[in-house]
C-alpha cells in the first residue's frame, strides 16, 4: 500500500498514511471516507488500549483530514508499532548470527 500525505483542512501537512487503491479511488470520486483503528490485541500489553476514527475527504488534490486528534493518535499508534517490529527484527538477525 503506498503512502499519501494528509493536510489538515487549513492546509498544513500532517503526515502521509497507507491508503489503498480501493480507498484513492473513493477519495478521487468525492466519497468521504472514514478510517476506524485499533491497538492490535497482541500489543495491549505493550501499547495500551487505544482506538478512534478519523475522516478523509479530497481537496482538489490534497487528501484532507479535519478529525486531528484521533488522526495524531493514529499516526503516533503505527510508528509505535513500526518501532516494535523493527526491534523484534533486530533481535531475530541478531539471534540467527
Amino acid at each position: 500500500m503506498d503512502k499519501h500525505d494528509v493536510y489538515h483542512v487549513d492546509g498544513h501537512l500532517m503526515h502521509a498514511i497507507p491508503i489503498s487503491p480501493k480507498e484513492l479511488d473513493l477519495l478521487k470520486q468525492g466519497v468521504t471516507i472514514t478510517v476506524t483503528f485499533h491497538t492490535p490485541r497482541m500489543l495491549h500489553g505493550v501499547l495500551g488500549r487505544q482506538h478512534g476514527a478519523f475522516q478523509l475527504s479530497m481537496d482538489g488534490e490534497k487528501i484532507i483530514s479535519s478529525t486531528v486528534e484521533d488522526f495524531q493518535r493514529y499516526v503516533m499508534m503505527r510508528r509505535n508499532i513500526e518501532k516494535l517490529e523493527e526491534t523484534d527484527n533486530a533481535q531475530s538477525n541478531s539471534a540467527l548470527r
